[in-house]
């Protein structure tokens, strides 16, 4: 195993899954996003972000750091932040641009987006953390920003976890210095409570699952938890500050956060990412049954992970039951039921919000693949029309689906 600075086992599972040689582990994605963003230094800078994403991570992480979130708008069809939005959305207090790559894919420009910041003297962080060993180009995601963050539990049930790689070698010591000086002496036992409890709802959300289980330490869970909540009462750790924030709250620069991950939590990713590769494997197989009788919006099922399953159709209400009827698990995007400021409800946000469709491909079987074919609606428009915006997708698969 490699060890960072505080001795923190890297294991080797997890190291190879993280591009870049300047890399700090984190407690969760979004905590990896929020040392990203003071290691900057973003107060009472503007940092623009793509108008659809999710709220209780972006705005959040931001707003702790001091910063002031900017939406640029993005493609309806392909989910792209283009460059003239975020052009459009440059100002004299601009620093930072966060890039998305959604649902385990590759989103197209990421480099265009790169290259626009370095023209612009801006820092361009890389939001990976729905596409942890997608491929861009032929080459994992997060090698194109000045700094790139990560997420463990996107795809696998794992104890949260998250990481983030820097370009500069100045970036990452800073970063490593805020983790030892916001250290909290509670933090180990607080976090791995929390974390092994939200273990332990993703493996409930996500019944079925194809993703393999582990045993929580009981006793360390309930410790940790009674702990959490007599420390917190007397303020001597912090309440979460990652939820929905309004525009209000912009501004307010909170106090440090410990992002460290802890080593319960690295061990217990490592062993879970030891199953990434036969997980993502499997889960291709069957997203390319499913896309036989319904064609997804981004099909390179090579290069990406297929953290969901993405489909784009006007009548997403009525195949939502036609799944619900065969068990297959889907979920609405995040402005479906998510509080979305006002700035972000573009009209291209609101089309992806009444369109678009998550599926879980564990839930897709033969058996289900029969069921479909019986119970989704006549195609509603020819699939060859599809907008396909993620880097090298091609959905065309000989035949055409029953659903487009």
């Amino acid at each position: 195993m490699q060890e960072d600075e505080r001795g923190l086992s890297m294991d080797p599972d997890i190291r190879k899954f993280i591009p870049g040689e300047h890399v700090v582990l984190t407690s969760y994605g979004r905590t990896a996003l929020y040392l990203a963003l003071m290691a900057i230094d973003s107060k009472k800078k503007e940092v623009i972000i793509p108008a659809f994403t999710c709220v209780t991570t972006l705005q959040p992480a931001i707003l702790q750091a001091g910063g002031i979130p900017v939406f640029a708008d993005v493609s309806s069809d392909t989910l792209n932040m283009e460059v003239k939005a975020i052009e459009a959305r440059l100002s004299p207090r601009t620093k930072v641009i966060i890039s998305h790559h959604y649902y385990g894919n590759a989103t197209s420009n990421v480099e265009e987006i790169q290259n626009f910041a370095t023209a612009h003297d801006l820092i361009h962080i890389e939001d990976c953390a729905h596409s942890l060993g997608a491929k861009h180009r032929g080459k994992a995601v997060g090698q194109s920003g000045h700094a790139s963050t990560f997420s463990f539990s996107k795809l696998l049930n794992c104890p949260g976890g998250g990481a983030v790689s820097f370009q500069s070698a100045a970036l990452h010591e800073r970063a490593m210095e805020l983790q030892k000086v916001w250290a909290n002496p509670f933090h180990n036992l607080l976090t791995d409570a929390q974390v092994l409890q939200y273990e332990s709802e993703l493996s409930e959300d996500r019944p079925g699952s194809v993703r393999p289980r582990q045993k929580a330490p009981k006793l360390r869970f309930l410790l940790g938890t009674l702990a959490r909540k007599v420390l917190c009462r007397f303020r001597l750790y912090p309440k979460g500050v990652f939820g929905t924030r309004s525009s209000s709250a912009m501004g307010r620069f909170g106090s440090g956060i410990d992002t460290r991950m802890t080593q319960l939590q690295c061990n217990r990713i490592a062993r879970m990412m030891g199953s990434f590769e036969s997980i993502v494997k499997e889960r291709r197989r069957r997203a390319r049954m499913l896309n036989e009788v319904v064609v997804a919006q981004f099909g390179d099922f090579e290069s990406g992970i297929v953290t969901n399953y993405v489909i784009k159709n006007s009548r997403i209400e009525e195949m939502s039951k036609c799944f619900k009827g065969l068990a297959v698990r889907t979920r609405r995007v995040w402005p479906y039921f998510q509080k979305y400021w006002p700035e972000q409800m573009t009209e291209s946000v609101k089309a992806i919000r009444d369109q678009f469709l998550l599926v879980d491909p564990d839930s897709i079987n033969e058996e289900t693949i029969t069921g479909l074919r019986e119970c989704l609606p006549q195609p509603a428009v020819d699939y060859s029309t599809s907008v396909l915006g993620f880097s090298g997708d091609s959905n065309l698969s000989g035949k055409a689906p029953r659903f487009a």
